[in-house]
């Protein structure tokens, strides 16, 4: 049987958004990274790494244009 832990406290970071000059500075200096779209919807949507990696093609209503992100990825170290 294994022997009660302490779990480590963690600490909540708090967010610094960028000004919209750091955010174009970053995709433009991103825009050859194989991952610069995710960049895009991550900072426009204000989209969380889950809504990033989760969206589908039936999820983006071209004509409407319009995006609604049903499904998100969870991270399994996190749950």
């Amino acid at each position: 049987m294994a022997e009660p832990v302490d779990m480590p406290k963690v600490t909540e970071k708090q967010a610094k958004p960028w000004h919209a000059r750091g955010a174009v500075t970053f995709l433009r200096s991103a825009r050859a990274h194989r991952l610069h779209a995710a960049c895009v919807l991550a900072l426009v949507l204000g989209l969380r790494r889950g809504g990033v990696l989760g969206p589908r093609r039936q999820d983006i209503d071209f004509d409407q244009r319009r995006f609604t992100p049903f499904k998100r990825v969870q991270d399994p170290l996190i749950g």
